[in-house]
């Protein structure tokens, strides 16, 4: 069972108030002790390309479509809303999360997109991805990246997600308890299972189109 969708005229009315808020955090003021913050990277090696530039249609591509419109969360615990005809710098996104049996909502706002190549210990390496950052009223203060990375040099490509995050205010005491106990472990899962969920969407449409190789599933 996915998170209950949201009716188009309330989704427009969410989306116009979120434009309006702030971010509820400025990086350069918060304090940072090592203590406060949770600071994550995880990875996940999809299927290579050849090597040299990234593949028309290949791994790479399709991890990005897959993470641009953010469909690789598991839509039983997160589902995002946002307008797709906006550009993905400053894309505002309203996050519906299944949380202890009820429904949340928090924002977020697209403040970085990637698209370069830089030099790597391993050479050449394709880079695209994009960054949010929360918005007031969210239960977390932090920002994560997404991103797909191709070796030129190998082939290789990887997906990675980056974070940086804190716990913010949480009004009610039941639920500041709650996502106390239970956000940690519900942070890591939406990363996992989204890397996960993102390989398998690569290797079912690699197979479907017979575009370039076998699957390379080993992690780093």
């Amino acid at each position: 069972m996915t998170v209950q969708a949201v009716s188009r005229d309330r989704l427009a009315a969410k989306l116009r108030h979120l434009a309006e808020l702030p971010f509820n955090f400025d990086p350069a003021s918060e304090p940072a002790e090592a203590d406060i913050w949770f600071k994550d990277e995880y990875a996940i090696r999809i299927p290579s390309e050849a090597l040299g530039s990234v593949v028309e249609g290949g791994s790479f591509e399709v991890a990005k479509d897959y993470l641009s419109a953010y469909r690789f969360p598991n839509p039983r615990r997160i589902v995002g809303y946002f307008d797709r005809e906006a550009p993905l710098q400053g894309r505002n996104m309203l996050l519906r999360a299944s949380f202890a049996g009820f429904v949340f909502e928090f924002g977020v706002r697209v403040f970085r997109v990637i698209d370069e190549q830089v030099d790597s210990a391993q050479g050449p390496l394709a880079v695209w991805g994009y960054s949010y950052r929360t918005l007031e009223g969210h239960w977390e203060k932090g920002e994560i990246c997404f991103c797909v990375e191709k070796q030129l040099n190998s082939g290789r490509v990887m997906v990675r997600i980056r974070s940086h995050s804190r716990i913010g205010s949480i009004p009610n005491v039941i639920h500041r308890a709650g996502f106390r106990l239970a956000g940690r472990s519900l942070q890591k899962e939406f990363a996992r299972d989204g890397m996960h969920r993102t390989r398998a969407h690569v290797e079912r449409h690699l197979r479907k189109t017979s575009t370039q190789l076998a699957p390379q599933p080993d992690e780093a």
